[in-house]
């Protein structure tokens, strides 16, 4: 199971966990709080598959309809992007940015991208992570991994990341 925990928890500090349903709660367990694990939703629902990820600025679900330019912009929203400044408790809505103290770093194909923002999605629970990126002009044909979709891939640090296809038309010329 995967829970969206109060921000003000820390990576590595201890906390008790249980569960309530019908009025009944668990016995407790305690566990230690993990850092930022960035999960990139689909449109699915259940992990794989196309990305929740919208063309901007025509506002149209990324898919082999409606593919991005080369040099376009996407907006990705996920889960467990991490801890924000300020703050935004996982219940409140995001009433502006609140972007990520974490360094999200995203891979389109075989390119690193550093995405432009990365937080909270202004006007959505705080539980919803979102992510900006330009995808890179030119991309070539090791940029490609699978045909026809790019991989996208979202982390932090050094950890396992999330990884989705994306569909990109080239540029002419």
């Amino acid at each position: 199971m995967a829970f969206i925990a109060n921000c003000n928890l820390q990576p590595g500090q201890q906390a008790e966990l249980y569960m309530t349903c019908n009025g009944m709660e668990s016995n407790s367990l305690t566990t230690t709080v993990s850092g930022p694990s960035p999960e990139i939703g689909t449109q699915n629902g259940v992990g794989f598959g196309a990305a929740t990820c919208v063309n901007f600025p025509n506002a149209t679900l990324n898919s082999e309809a409606n593919p991005i330019p080369e040099g376009g912009v996407l907006i990705y929203y996920g889960s467990r992007g991490g801890q924000t400044e300020p703050p935004c408790d996982s219940r409140d809505v995001a009433g502006g940015a609140y972007p990520t103290i974490a360094n999200i770093t995203m891979s389109v194909g075989d390119r690193l991208i550093s995405p432009f923002y990365c937080g909270k999605s202004p006007g959505l629970t705080c539980g919803l992570d979102q992510w900006n990126l330009f995808v890179p002009e030119e991309l070539n044909d090791d940029d490609i991994i699978g045909d026809p979709a790019t991989e996208v891939v979202v982390w932090v640090g050094r950890g396992n990341g999330s990884v989705v296809p994306l569909r990109v038309t080239a540029t002419a010329g």
